[in-house]
């Protein structure tokens, strides 16, 4: 959040990458104005608790407004992935949302010590999609639907299951 005047107070997803209309779960539309804005709710560089207080009667979301920080300087409003910690959309974030993932960020990966792994790059995909569970064994080929014998060619048991 920049200024505050190019974002919809009621509209716009500017809390908890979600917007205030959908978190209070308003459902009469007619008492939202489109128009007003955030920079309506700010003065003297400040949030303006009390008129907040007036258009919210949930204490809890005026809280977590009062703790977004407002900028002294004053730059416009920006669009920014609300789901990574850098602001830059990112293909893993948009991974755990279409996943419906509650926590996009900060979840520790505990195989992060094959890419620290002094070997070629091959070796290194490999462990990867080992860990993954992503090797096209015959298992996981016949649970992507391809049209194989599912006995293991070598001991002769049924993978199909596995």
């Amino acid at each position: 959040m920049g200024d505050g005047k190019d974002i919809s107070f009621w509209y716009d997803n500017w809390i908890e990458n979600r917007c205030l209309r959908d978190l209070l779960n308003l459902e009469d539309e007619n008492n939202l104005n489109p128009c007003t804005k955030v920079w309506e709710f700010i003065q003297n560089e400040q949030w303006n608790v009390r008129k907040l207080s007036q258009h919210i009667s949930n204490h809890s979301i005026v809280q977590k407004i009062i703790g977004i920080p407002i900028r002294i300087t004053k730059i416009k409003d920006c669009y920014c992935w609300g789901l990574s910690s850098t602001g830059m959309f990112t293909t893993k974030s948009a991974t755990w949302l279409a996943h419906d993932q509650k926590s996009f960020e900060g979840q520790p990966w505990q195989f992060k010590w094959i890419w620290k792994i002094d070997t070629m790059p091959k070796i290194k995909n490999f462990l990867w999609q080992m860990c993954h569970n992503a090797l096209p064994v015959r298992g996981t080929l016949l649970r992507w639907g391809c049209h194989i014998d599912p006995e293991c060619p070598l001991c002769i048991n049924d993978h199909g299951n596995n």
